[in-house]
């Protein structure tokens, strides 16, 4: 994975847009570069910017835990979200970064935020994500942001705390790590590494045995919970159940019977009173028919008037338009009268407008050559008049220009006065300011100089400090502990100890191990040897029930095959052939079925209750079969099952017991067996671990306290060989100050005080660069002074030259100008050519439009003439047909009354209008309403015959004789009955079910208590193994071997950086400990590496951790975020010599730094400079 560029706008203080190319040159060709500027200026931005792009999270903003919010206009946004990066501001903020992914493909992947409507104060918007492949110029199809981090995760090959430990790499954290204890040593690897999965692992070990343990025991409270029936209640049970059930049937057969005569009676009710009401329904609809007489007779009446209606409407409309026709002829006369008269005078109008034309033409004519002669005067005057005011302009501000000129002289000659008494003043103040000169001439190394004169001093005394620490400590060492100085006891015997306690402890642990699974194959045969016994118990009890279950099956099969026989019987003589023959038998003659003389059941009413009680006797032998064949099948499966899990058991137990032979065989191998007891091996092979671990504890607290005393005295060689070297650094510093040849009073400061010293350096250095510089700028002013002084007189000479030669010609042009005004008077009387030429333009337009509307007005009258003799001429035509038309339909409507009404002529024509005035929709109601009327009478006197006819069918087929008070006490008392039975039956049966249900829970128990023991043995031994509630053990084991791995890529980076040192692992801890390969290989501690040393160990360490987030690829571009300014002078060389040996391994590194001297080693380098109001640039060099 390969960062190709970088690309922000908007992010942060960076305002941009600017792009950071790692493949263009200065950047291309060089394997190191420094990110620098000062604190706050934005050097982290352009990391935050990298992680923005390709994973839309930052390391700063991902460690903030913060739920709080921060205003942004009217809405609020969480502190650590990744929008609050845009910088304040700006609407729109963008980041492209281009990188070459796993399949050797370019990429770009944009990410961008934008405010509302590209408004200062618009709420901010989501973040939006794109992924573009450069190569193929191919953009990604998908816009989701979830889906967009994933491809490009997928590209890279990294997550984001893989990416932000293998890239951007913060070595601080290696530095504390090194020299930490183990705990502290623990929490840091986590950190690094991630590792704290295996103390989730341990503790959801734990957690599972303890939650496995809990479900056994629940199971085991369940089965002491079940309560079963004795046989003896289950028998009685049954037979109690048998005997309520027949009584149960044959109140059941007495309810339907009572339940019927209830019915017959409420049906006898509903018949009388539907009877009654159709009979209400009839004698209303007569009624209202006879009420109706008058409505239905001018019905008739208008039914019978339908064939002259269209003549009658004919005859009415007829007459209308010929009283309109005569009103339209008369208003026709009366116009032809008023347009003849209109004619005569628009005539005469159009003759005049014609004369006056001709006139105003003549007159045109004849004064068109004055009009012509005065235009061309006026242009030569606006031609004169306009070169007048334009020459007047010029000198006006030519002379204003002069006086300007003047004014700017006097004022130039008076700054060059000042500005040259200011330049001497400024030479007499550096002449005698000689150590503010040599300050300033120093500036570049001196105050560096003095800082570390500062820094050495300090160092000088937290050595001597720490030595006295370390001596103290060392007497302190000495005196609590005598075994440090008895010869008899040293590190090797100690070693040697430790390892025959180690080998000791693994031995017992293994028979420990051996013992368990001894006695937990001896504890499963125990149990499974009593599971068996209780199975063949179980076993011979289904037998029984299965050899009792057999013959009740074989009755209840013979019990449902007659009922089948019976119910088809039944319907068979219920079929509607059977019922009609009966009905047709008569007494004394032959059957035509049978042929028999007497005939018991003709003329019966079976009705289908004997049908449907029949079906209920069979279904319910039916039923009462089929549940016991499903009870047969069930046992018997059960049976078969219980013989083959108790195959399986016998099985089992000889294989556990061979298991037993052997694990035991193995135990006696054991070189301790002898000395274990004969009982509980397990728990005594426990105590002498416990023992044993005692006995490594002391071991190890020994073995500390010796390498602790070994490191101790090693440091405190090393802070002395320190002092020796501070010391002979301070005589070179306050040489180097001695060769300046300072005045007393600075070289008194940088021997006793050099904070003060270092100001006064600081407030000379600025007071001679501002003088200087002061006198710089007067004295290039003075330059640009003098210039202008001479350029300003030579302006002004040339300038009143200029004017007067303008004001000559001005004179000249002024005297043309009046001798053109004076022709022009003499023309058109003074008045302007375009007034006079517009005034007979305008007489002869008016007066042509005058003759146009006179002209249009007289051909419009002619056309209305036209066309009222046209109109009067229709109209007379009109009137002749319409009158044709009222002849025809007087003749109709006459023949039809004298046809239908010849005494009643005069009524007839009075009423005509009424009769052929109603509607089609009237006539269909009226009808529609006749016709319903008819149809109630007839369908409710069906409705009375029918009624009748049911009521005489169902006193025929009452069911009993008892009265309806009879009944319904009879029934109540059945009900009651019924009830109580239904109670009883229901709760054998629920009981019945729940003791099943309770036995088949006990089985299903005991074979999940069977399983759980199993599981329960297994998570027992892996929690026992790595399992512990605070997660220690398994975290133990898997950072050491983490560690392990750590160290050989640590090891593989020095070999580039330093090759004197290899890092290995204390055994049995986390602690670390340096071969020194320039000494013999001999071991260190990481306490006694000089600071350049740590660092160079601590890179290593970075280094390392950036391979191991990254196994599976190369990683060619890294940053490294660290404050190198705790370092000196050498250690900073050799971490710089370190840093560009990573370009042999194709790497280009970034290092984010202040530090200057580091800065100005690095040659190439992107500097991140502050510009006010919170905004940031960036430039290469």
């Amino acid at each position: 994975m390969k960062i190709l560029s970088v690309t922000l706008h908007n992010i942060a203080s960076i305002e941009g847009p600017f792009t950071l190319d790692l493949e263009g040159e200065p950047l291309k060709s060089v394997g190191l570069f420094a990110i620098t500027g000062a604190t706050g200026a934005g050097k982290s931005t352009i990391l935050d910017a990298i992680c923005l792009a390709l994973y839309n999270d930052t390391p700063r903003l991902s460690a903030t835990k913060s739920t709080l919010f921060i205003a942004d206009g009217s809405n609020e946004v969480q502190v650590n979200n990744v929008k609050n990066l845009l910088r304040k501001g700006a609407t729109v903020g963008y980041v492209k970064v281009q990188f070459l992914a796993v399949d050797n493909k370019e990429y770009e992947a944009q990410w961008q935020v934008k405010r509302a409507h590209g408004k200062h104060n618009g709420s901010i918007q989501n973040e939006v994500l794109q992924l573009t492949c450069l190569t193929d110029n191919q953009p990604y199809p998908e816009n989701r942001k979830t889906l967009v981090l994933e491809k490009i995760k997928s590209l890279i090959g990294l997550s984001f705390d893989e990416f932000t430990k293998s890239v951007i790499l913060a070595q601080g954290d290696f530095t504390s790590f090194l020299k930490a204890n183990d705990d502290k040593r623990s929490d840091i690897l986590e950190k690094l590494t991630g590792t704290e999965i295996y103390s989730k692992l341990s503790k959801q070990i734990y957690e599972i045995n303890k939650e496995k343990q809990h479900e056994l025991q629940l199971i085991e409270v369940q089965l002491n919970n079940t309560q079963l029936l004795t046989k003896d209640e289950l028998d009685s049970l049954k037979e109690n159940l048998i005997i309520d059930e027949e009584s149960l049937v044959q109140v059941q057969k007495q309810l339907t019977t009572l339940k019927a005569q209830q019915q017959w009676f409420a049906d006898m009710q509903l018949y009388q009173h539907q009877l009654e009401e159709a009979k209400l329904r009839k004698e209303k609809a007569s009624e209202e028919k006879t009420t109706q007489y008058e409505r239905f007779a001018l019905l008739a009446k208008v039914e019978q008037a339908q064939a002259i209606k269209t003549d009658f409407s004919d005859y009415e409309r007829e007459n209308k338009h010929l009283n309109d026709i005569k009103k339209q002829l008369t208003t026709a006369e009366a116009e032809k009268e008023y347009l003849t008269h209109e004619k005569a005078t628009h005539f005469n109008l159009k003759s005049s407008a014609e004369n006056k034309l001709i006139t105003v033409q003549n007159t045109y004519s004849e004064a068109k050559p004055s009009i012509e002669k005065a235009k061309a005067l006026d242009v030569q005057l606006q031609e004169v008049s306009r070169n007048l005011n334009t020459k007047e302009t010029e000198i006006a501000d030519k002379e204003k220009c002069l006086e300007e000129k003047k004014e700017t002289l006097t004022t130039i000659t008076s700054r060059l006065s000042s500005g040259q008494a200011f330049i001497k003043q400024e030479e007499i103040w550096c002449q005698t300011n000689t150590d503010a000169e040599k300050l300033y001439n120093s500036k570049i190394w001196i105050t560096k100089l003095a800082e570390d004169q500062q820094q050495l001093l300090e160092e000088l005394d937290k050595n001597q400090h720490n030595q006295h620490q370390i001596e103290a400590q060392l007497t302190a060492l000495t005196s609590q502990t005598p075994e440090l100085s008895d010869d008899n006891i040293s590190v090797t015997n100690l070693n040697k100890r430790r390892q025959e306690e180690r080998f000791l402890l693994q031995h017992y642990q293994q028979d420990k191990t051996t013992a368990e699974c001894w006695e937990t194959y001896l504890l499963q045969i125990e149990k499974k040897d009593i599971e068996l016994a209780l199975l063949v118990k179980k076993i011979k009890e289904l037998e029984k029930e299965v050899s009792a279950l057999q013959p009740k099956t074989q009755s209840a099969q013979i019990a449902c095959d007659m009922a089948e026989v019976i119910y088809q019987r039944t319907q068979l003589e219920q079929s509607n052939n059977v019922v009609a023959l009966r009905e047709q038998l008569e007494e004394g003659k032959p059957c035509l079925v049978c042929g028999a003389i007497e005939h018991p059941n003709a003329h019966k009413d079976f009705s289908t209750l004997l049908i449907n009680t029949v079906k209920e006797e069979y279904l319910k032998a039916k039923k009462t079969l089929e549940q016991l064949q499903k009870e047969l099948t069930t046992k018997e499966t059960q049976l078969k099952e219980q013989l083959q899990h108790s195959n399986t058991l016998q099985k089992e137990i000889i294989n556990d017991k061979a298991n037993a032979e052997k694990v035991l065989q193995e135990l006696r191998n054991s070189k301790y067996f002898s000395q274990y007891p004969a009982k509980d091996i397990a728990a005594y092979i426990g105590q002498q671990i416990e023992r044993v671990q005692q006995e490594q504890q002391t071991t190890d607290f020994l073995l500390d306290l010796f390498n602790k005393y070994r490191i101790l005295s090693e440091t405190l060689k090393t802070l002395a060989d320190k002092t020796s070297i501070f010391k002979q650094q301070i005589a070179k510093n306050n040489q180097k100050i001695a060769n300046i040849e300072l005045s007393e009073e600075i070289n008194s400061l940088w021997n006793k005080n050099l904070t003060s010293f270092i100001k006064r350096v600081t407030e000379a250095q600025k007071m001679w660069e501002n003088h200087w510089a002061l006198l710089d700028k007067y004295q290039k002013a003075i330059e640009v002074i003098t210039r202008e002084h001479t350029k300003l007189n030579t302006e002004i000479t040339t300038l009143k030259k200029d004017l007067d030669e303008q004001k000559f010609v001005l004179n000249e042009e002024q005297q043309v100008f009046k001798t053109l005004t004076t022709k022009r008077e003499k023309l058109l009387e003074g008045k302007k050519a375009e007034e006079v030429e517009s005034s007979f333009e305008q007489q002869i337009n008016k007066l042509k439009a005058e003759v146009t509307d006179t002209q249009n007005i007289y051909n419009a009258i002619l056309l209305q003439i036209a066309a009222n003799d046209k109109s009067i001429e229709s109209l007379k035509d009109d009137q002749e047909k319409t009158k044709k038309i009222i002849a025809v339909s007087t003749e109709r409507i006459n023949h039809w009354i004298a046809i239908h009404y010849p005494k009643e002529e005069m009524f007839a024509k009075e009423q005509l209008p009424l009769w052929t005035g109603k509607s089609i929709e009237w006539l269909q109601t009226e009808r529609t309403a006749l016709q319903e009327l008819n149809e109630t009478i007839a369908r409710y006197s069906t409705i009375v015959t029918e009624k009748e006819e049911q009521l005489n069918c169902l006193l025929a087929k009452r069911p009993t004789k008892l009265s309806e008070e009879e009944t319904k006490n009879n029934l109540e008392i059945e009900l009651s009955d019924e009830e109580k039975l239904q109670e009883r039956v229901v709760n054998a049966k629920s009981r019945l079910i729940a003791d099943n249900k309770e036995r088949l829970k006990a089985d299903n128990l005991y074979q999940e208590k069977a399983k759980k023991i199993i599981s329960v043995q297994r998570w027992d031994k892996l929690s026992n193994l790595i399992g512990s509630a605070s997660g220690m053990s398994f975290r133990k084991y898997a950072q050491e071997y983490t560690l392990d791995i750590l160290l050989q890529y640590a090891n593989a980076q020095m070999k580039y950086i330093n090759k004197r040192y290899t890092l290995q692992r204390i055994p049995n801890s986390l602690s670390l400990q340096v071969v020194d390969n320039d000494m013999g290989a001999e071991i260190r501690s990481v306490y006694s590496l000089s600071g350049g040393e740590s660092f160079l160990v601590s890179l290593a360490l970075a280094l390392a951790l950036s391979s191991l987030s990254s196994t599976q690829m190369n990683i060619e571009t890294m940053f490294i975020d660290e404050g190198f300014g705790s370092l000196d002078s050498n250690t900073l060389s050799v971490a710089l010599d370190a840093l560009e040996s990573l370009q042999n391994q194709g790497k280009k590194v970034g290092v984010i730094s202040h530090v200057q001297e580091m800065v100005e080693r690095i040659a190439v380098k992107v500097i991140v400079q502050k510009e006010g109001n919170g905004k940031s640039s960036i430039m290469i060099e």
